[in-house]
C-alpha cells in the first residue's frame, strides 16, 4: 500500500463532498474548464442496419468497465450511419460521463467512436489534463449517484452536470497525477484480473470433482464396464444404466406468467430462478401469477426436485440445473422448464449433480434444435441413460461432492474478499489523489 505523502498547506474547499484542498490549488465548476456535448437519439429501428457489420465503437452504459479507457464495444456502427449524420463521431480522449440510468460512470474513448443519448461529451480545454479530469470525475460520480433524480431511470442532467465543483491543480500537477493514476490502475487491474483467473480455475476444479464422481465413481481400484453410453464411456461394474423415463416423472412446463381472474393465485419459480440458482429455497423473490387446479397438482414443486431450463440462445446453454431444497406451498414450476421428480432408485441431488456434469450434459447440448433459439423436446430428457450406483453409494457421492466443493468455496469467497478490498483500496487511492490529500508529484 501507498505511504501517503502530504502537501504543505490546506485551505478549505467549500464543496460539501470535498475536503480541505492544496492551497495552490483552485475549485471551479466543469463548465469552465470544459464543453459538454449533448449526444444524439439512438439509431431509430429503421436504422438498424447501422449495426450491422460495423467498424466504429458506439457505446452505451453497459460497456463502461473499472479499466476506465473504453475499448471495443458491444454494438458498432458502419460508416454510412456517420455520411447519412445520423450518428455523431468523437474524437480519441474524449471522456464520456452517463447521465441516464447507470449515472456517474465515467470513460475515456481510446479511437473515434459514438455513443447513445444517455452519456455526456466532455471536452476538456487544452490546458486541462483529459486523464486527470477522467479519475476525478469518477469519484465525483460516486457522489453524483446520490443525487440522480429518480424518475423511470435515474437522471443527472447536464446543466447539473455543467455545474460540478471539480479540484484543479496546475496542469503539471494534474500530469503527475494522471501519470501517477495510470500505474497504479494498471497494478491493481492485473491483480484483480490475476486473482479472477485463479476463481476460474477454482470453478473448474469442482466442475472436474463432480463430473467425475457422478460418472465414475470414489473408488478408483473396482473393476469397470463398458456403459454402452458414448459419452460416459467405462462406469463401475456394478453400477445400472437405465433411461431417465424409467427412474424419474419428467413433466414440461405449460404455466405461464399471466393472472386470470377464474384461476388460483401462486407463486412461479421462472426461467432466471433457475439459472441463476444452484438451490431453490424460500429467499427466493418468486413471481406471482395463477394456475388451475390441475396445474397446481402437477407443477407444484416439492423437495428433492431437480428443475431444469429445456432451450436456451445457444446450444451449449441447455439443460441448466436447479435443486430444490425444500418443500413449498404454492411454487409452481414455470413455462421454459421441464419438472424432474425422481423415484425408486434414483436420489434428486445425485441427478442435480449429473446434470452439472460436463460429460453428461454435452448430450443435451448434441440434440438440441433451433436456430435463432434452442430447445430441447421431452422425449430427448426423458430417454437420456443414466448410469447409477446403489442409494447408499449415490449418498456417499453426494456427501464427498459436498465437502468437496464446501472447501474450495471457501477458497473463493477468501479470493472475492481480496477483490473487494483492492475495490476499496483503490476508490480511495484514486479519491485521495485526486483532491490533494496524498502528494506525488
Amino acid at each position: 500500500m501507498l505511504k501517503a505523502k502530504k502537501y504543505e498547506n490546506y485551505k478549505p474547499s467549500g464543496v460539501d463532498y470535498i475536503t480541505d484542498i492544496p492551497s495552490h490549488w483552485e475549485v471551479k465548476k466543469l463548465k469552465y474548464v470544459a464543453t459538454l456535448i449533448k449526444t444524439g437519439s439512438t439509431p431509430s429501428a429503421k436504422k438498424g442496419d447501422y449495426f450491422t457489420d460495423g467498424i466504429i465503437n458506439w457505446y452505451s452504459p453497459s460497456d463502461f468497465n473499472d479499466d476506465f479507457y473504453l475499448k471495443s464495444s458491444t454494438k458498432k456502427v458502419i460508416s454510412k450511419a456517420v455520411e447519412d449524420k445520423e450518428v455523431a463521431i468523437y474524437e480519441k480522449g474524449s471522456i464520456l460521463f452517463t447521465g441516464v440510468g447507470s449515472v456517474g460512470k465515467v470513460g475515456m474513448i481510446t479511437e473515434k467512436a459514438s455513443c447513445n443519448q444517455q452519456i455526456n461529451i466532455i471536452e476538456l480545454n487544452r490546458d486541462f489534463s483529459n486523464i486527470y479530469a477522467m479519475y476525478l470525475l469518477y469519484i465525483i460520480g460516486l457522489e453524483v449517484k446520490k443525487y440522480a433524480k429518480a424518475t423511470i431511470l435515474p437522471i443527472f442532467n447536464q446543466d447539473e452536470t455543467k455545474s460540478l465543483n471539480i479540484t484543479v491543480p496546475p496542469i503539471y500537477e494534474q500530469t503527475k497525477i494522471a501519470d501517477f493514476l495510470d500505474i497504479k490502475n494498471k497494478e491493481i487491474e492485473e491483480f484483480i484480473s490475476y486473482k479472477q483467473k485463479q476463481i476460474a480455475l477454482l470453478e473448474e476444479q469442482k466442475e472436474a470433482i463432480i463430473n467425475k464422481a457422478v460418472t465414475k465413481g470414489l473408488n478408483e481400484t473396482i473393476e469397470f464396464k463398458d456403459s454402452g453410453i458414448e459419452w460416459i464411456g467405462d462406469i463401475p461394474k456394478h453400477w445400472k444404466v437405465k433411461k431417465l423415463k424409467f427412474l424419474a416423472d419428467v413433466m414440461g412446463s405449460n404455466v405461464d406468467k399471466l393472472t386470470k381472474e377464474d384461476e388460483i393465485p401462486v407463486l412461479l419459480c421462472n426461467y432466471t430462478d433457475v439459472y441463476k440458482n444452484d438451490v431453490i429455497t424460500n429467499g427466493i423473490d418468486f413471481m406471482e401469477a395463477t394456475a388451475t387446479d390441475l396445474e397446481i397438482a402437477k407443477f407444484l414443486i416439492k423437495k428433492d426436485d431437480v428443475i431444469i431450463t429445456k432451450d436456451s440462445e445457444t446450444a451449449d446453454d441447455m439443460a441448466v440445473p436447479t435443486y430444490v431444497a425444500e418443500n413449498f406451498d404454492n411454487v409452481l414450476c414455470g413455462y421454459h422448464l421441464s419438472l424432474i421428480r425422481t423415484y425408486g432408485e434414483l436420489q434428486g441431488k445425485f441427478l442435480y449433480y449429473l446434470f452439472t456434469a460436463r460429460d453428461f450434459n454435452i448430450r443435451f447440448e448434441l440434440h438440441s434444435n433451433g436456430v435463432t433459439r434452442f430447445g430441447l423436446g421431452s422425449g430427448v430428457i426423458k430417454n437420456t441413460l443414466i448410469a447409477y450406483p446403489s442409494q447408499n453409494e449415490q449418498e456417499q457421492i453426494i456427501e464427498f461432492i459436498q465437502i468437496e466443493l464446501l472447501k474450495i468455496d471457501e477458497i473463493i469467497n477468501q479470493i472475492e474478499k481480496e477483490i473487494d478490498l483492492i475495490e476499496e483500496y483503490k476508490i480511495s487511492l484514486i479519491s485521495e489523489v485526486v483532491t490533494g490529500q496524498i502528494d506525488v508529484r
